[in-house]
């Protein structure tokens, strides 16, 4: 009997820990923790080329970082918790500084690049996706809709591809008394993963003062088309879900090709092909010569233009031109015309290696305007579209590509959509 109170004892003590042991046993079946790590950058300078506070752009290099090493992470796991983060998380600065905060053990390290005017920042830690989820699953998807809009819209976008980037600087030395001189310049050239070297020196007399002379970085462009029909079928499939009822596809109208080949080389479109796109958008489509065949893209995009006349293409409309069927139906039923044109581009730098985990990583840079045409005044720019960019990687290039191509197409309708919100224009 009077061990009892210590035999007592001794069960309250077993019964706690194996409270305890349960609780921490619970506890590992509900936590899912995945390891994530990630690189992000951010500009240190302004579009205008001011310097950034201090600071600042260190903090937006680790925010994209976390962006980045959590949608990396996530592109293991269902389709449906990674549309989930981009659609209730990325674009939120709020909400994307929530989840960053989830991040335990983390390390962080900042680099900045003063040749490039950039600060890249490295994050590595644990992710509970438990939490994640949890945390995402009570947040509203965000909001970029636009009320029903009859506003008609024209996309132009021309998706580039980085095929060489020259880099270099020279140095030169003057003589004061005479024209002779002595140059030692160095360039060299990055082409898909082959870096190429090349110096060369020439000297004629001994010279009294040296200069540098930096080189700018030589970007050289290929569109690439593959891509552009994926994208460009993406962000006017945004713009459906978002409200608009009327985006036509820049590739419909004829000076589409001109309107490529001047981005590509020289990343906007000449005063001539302007000229050429606002006239014919004006013409509602400047394709009054095309025929219409079996072109599965030109037949959609004259139905979207027929519906409203009470029109159906037939066989017998097979040959005929566009302004042969417009004359036989009732265009005084047509109302407006096209009122914006969307002119951009998406650039493709050259795919590297992900310095975490080796795969092949690609990156994607979106900018543009948005303009404003009616039939009589002068075209206007309502909208600059602010650059955004993304990255992700893959077992393959392809597949890093499609990554980003998904991203992007979201990402530049919800900028298109807030810039025209914010300049009343929606």
């Amino acid at each position: 009997m009077k061990t009892t109170p210590f035999k007592s004892l001794s069960s309250i003590r077993i019964v706690a820990l194996l409270a305890t042991c349960l609780i921490g046993f619970a506890s590992s079946v509900t936590a899912q923790i995945i390891d994530i790590k990630g690189v992000g950058d951010a500009k240190t300078v302004d579009a205008q080329g001011k310097a950034l506070p201090d600071g600042e752009p260190a903090k937006k290099a680790i925010i994209n970082a976390a962006v980045f090493a959590i949608d990396t992470a996530l592109q293991g796991q269902s389709d449906n918790i990674r549309q989930q983060f981009q659609e209730r998380i990325v674009g939120d600065a709020t909400r994307v500084e929530e989840v960053r905060k989830m991040i335990s053990n983390a390390k962080v390290e900042t680099n900045p690049d003063t040749v490039q005017r950039m600060v890249r920042a490295t994050i590595s830690g644990k992710l509970d996706l438990t939490e994640l989820k949890d945390y995402m699953n009570k947040k509203d998807k965000l909001q970029s809709a636009v009320k029903r809009t009859e506003l008609e819209m024209a996309v132009f976008f021309t998706v580039r591809r980085s095929t060489q980037v020259s880099r270099g600087a020279a140095v030169v030395s003057e003589a004061n008394t005479d024209s002779t001189n002595s140059e030692t310049a160095k360039e060299e050239a990055e082409e898909a993963s082959l870096t190429v070297e090349e110096v060369v020196n020439r000297k004629e007399t001994n010279t009294d003062s040296t200069d540098i002379v930096e080189k700018a970085d030589k970007i050289s462009w290929e569109s690439d088309a593959q891509l552009k029909e994926p994208f460009g079928s993406g962000l006017i499939g945004q713009f459906t879900d978002k409200g608009f009822e009327n985006v036509v596809d820049g590739s419909f109208f004829e000076v589409s090709d001109e309107m490529d080949k001047d981005i590509t080389s020289r990343g906007q479109p000449s005063p001539k092909t302007l000229k050429q796109l606002v006239n014919e958008v004006r013409a509602e489509g400047g394709i009054e010569e095309k025929k219409i065949q079996s072109d599965p893209q030109l037949v959609k995009s004259l139905r979207l233009i027929l519906d409203g006349m009470n029109h159906k293409i037939t066989q017998a409309d097979v040959g005929k031109t566009i302004a042969e069927l417009l004359s036989e139906v009732e265009v005084e039923n047509i109302e407006g015309g096209i009122e914006l044109i969307v002119i951009g581009s998406l650039d493709f730098s050259i795919p590297t290696k992900d310095p975490i985990s080796g795969m092949n990583m690609v990156e994607a840079t979106m900018s543009g305007k948005v303009m404003m045409v009616t039939k009589s005044s002068i075209p206007r720019t309502v909208a600059a579209l602010e650059p955004k960019s993304f990255k992700a990687i893959g077992d393959t290039q392809e597949v890093a590509k499609k990554r980003v191509l998904e991203a992007m197409a979201p990402l530049t309708a919800d900028e298109i959509i807030s810039k025209l919100k914010n300049n009343g224009i929606l």
